[in-house]
């Protein structure tokens, strides 16, 4: 599942109760400039915002900090992005990370679309900026719109943009097919390369398990030695786009992250040895994804092996059914559509330190209440050390019910839950003030209400939000025990139009064990 980016894109904006505790700073004239960039460095963006205001001074050394990483995700914000850096090009000097995001569709219900944008005209403007030498410190692009840029585009970064180090881009039913000749292939040195098909809309018919051009595979293999992080996935609903099995062959020696889908849509029994042997020539692999969605296919059902330094496992339960003991494994996200009787603990034997955990769950096919309570608690006391969950449902998650169920989990400090809402079920603020009562041991949590979607949707992290609450337990200074729930709630209502709210509920001063769930 690709869940959490996407609460974080939606959610509100509001203060973070984890964050460093806040300061009056006087920002004297004495102070030396590296000191202030240093403070800067625990700032979030809309107190960097504010800082801009104070002075000339401030404002001068606070603009490398806020264009440094600019990650456009809607079409009105590429517009103001691009008008932005027409009037003032000498702002981009400071970009080194640029992502965008054309076309994207509104995460909302509800919502019309944006007014669409010409992917071609996005594409030649960083183009312009490119060819025109603004954008020297250019370290990481990505393009994510529903097709691949121009040809171009990848011409001028290459020429002009000596510091690129991390290129990707997603590829619709237009580009999909990639003429061998292509620019994107003329890069050397990368550290990170990403290639991918677009998520946003689903798109047939395609021909699957096309041959990628052999100037990828040279670019990769030979002129990328000291690549660090690669994501090749051509999954398409049931079918994979490309034959990537020549990744297999590969071999550098400080690979830390990989992410794929299905190696072909016609996998050979000689994969499993081949994808052992690759394993074991990359040693440092930090993070491992596998993308091939809910189908089954050889390359979902690889075991992972002994790997010292994996901390981030994407992919199939079922993997690490045999797994050997993997210390530094600290974060999961099962890509499996459990029901309401899985039992984790029987297959998770040898992976104790998992502090994050990101699970779907299929409630709609269980009509006992007990079994989807049974299945929380199976769920946390499989992790005991659990500090982060994500669990996504395409159908209703009683919160009542998950709240009882959190009182097993006293190491849990923060929640995402994407539920479609029954229609009788208590308004949110109403569940979010019950959970923050009975469970003092969380720090924040987010509540996401969704239109109806289905697994595809989920592993893709796309849905449609009716209504996002972010909370936040403010703890007493004496006590440290929460007194006070801070409350952000944004979502769309009946008559299409957005609207957000914000306050404060005191909470009960109970000791959480003592309280009945009508608190």
């Amino acid at each position: 599942m690709r869940l959490l980016r996407s609460a974080k894109e939606a959610a509100p904006v509001a203060p973070n109760v984890s964050s460093p505790p806040k300061f009056v700073l006087s920002f004297d004239k004495n102070i030396p400039d590296d000191v202030i960039l240093d403070i800067f460095e625990y700032l979030f963006t809309p107190e960097l915002l504010a800082l801009c205001l104070v002075s000339r001074r401030l404002h001068t050394l606070i603009l490398p900090s806020i264009y440094r990483t600019i990650e456009l995700k809607s079409n009105q914000q590429c517009r103001l992005m691009i008008k932005s850096l027409a009037n003032r090009p000498e702002l981009s000097e400071y970009i080194r990370t640029l992502i965008l995001h054309p076309n994207r569709p509104s995460p909302w219900a509800g919502l019309g679309s944006e007014k669409p944008l010409k992917e071609s005209e996005l594409a030649a403007s960083i183009q312009k900026l490119a060819s025109s030498g603004r954008l020297p410190a250019l370290t990481t692009f990505k393009w994510e719109g529903l097709e691949a840029p121009n040809d171009d585009l990848w011409l001028s970064l290459q020429k002009y943009c000596r510091c690129l180090r991390v290129i990707g881009t997603t590829v619709g039913l237009k580009t999909h097919t990639i003429s061998p000749d292509s620019s994107l292939f003329s890069f050397q040195g990368l550290l990170g390369f990403s290639l991918t098909t677009q998520k946003s809309l689903r798109w047939s018919p395609f021909t699957e398990s096309q041959e990628l051009p052999e100037r990828l595979w040279e670019m990769l293999l030979m002129k990328c030695p000291d690549l660090e992080h690669l994501t090749l996935e051509g999954t398409c609903q049931m079918d994979q786009l490309w034959d990537i099995r020549r990744v297999l062959s590969a071999r550098w020696p400080r690979l830390k992250s990989i992410s794929i889908g299905g190696l072909s849509s016609h996998e050979l029994i000689s994969d499993d040895e081949e994808m052992a042997v690759f394993y074991k020539a990359h040693p440092a692999l930090e993070r491992i994804q596998f993308l091939s969605g809910m189908y089954y296919s050889r390359t979902s059902m690889f075991y992972i092996p002994n790997l010292p330094y994996l901390r981030s496992f994407t992919g199939r339960i079922q993997q690490l059914r045999q797994a050997p003991d993997l210390p530094s494994l600290r974060s999961l996200d099962f890509t499996d559509w459990f029901s309401p009787s899985a039992r984790f603990a029987d297959i998770l034997r040898f992976i104790p330190h998992v502090t994050s955990l990101s699970v779907s769950v299929n409630f709609l096919d269980s009509i006992n209440k007990n079994s989807c309570i049974g299945l929380y608690e199976r769920l946390l006391g499989a992790f005991p050390g659990l500090s982060n969950l994500e669990i996504s449902s395409t159908g209703p998650i009683i919160l009542k019910d998950f709240s009882l169920a959190l009182r097993h989990a006293p190491t849990l400090r923060s929640f995402t839950i994407t539920r479609t809402r029954k229609l009788t079920e208590e308004n949110m603020t109403t569940s979010a003030v019950r959970i923050a009562n009975n469970n003092p041991h969380l720090l924040h949590f987010v509540i996401r209400d969704v239109t109806e979607w289905d697994h595809h949707d989920q592993l893709d992290g796309k849905c449609r939000f009716r209504q996002i609450g972010t909370y936040y337990l403010l703890a007493d200074t004496e006590s440290s025990l929460p007194r006070s729930l801070r409350i952000h709630e944004t979502g769309v209502n009946r008559l299409g139009y957005r609207f957000t709210r914000s306050s404060t509920r005191e909470l009960l001063r109970h000791i959480p064990t003592l309280l009945n769930d009508n608190s």
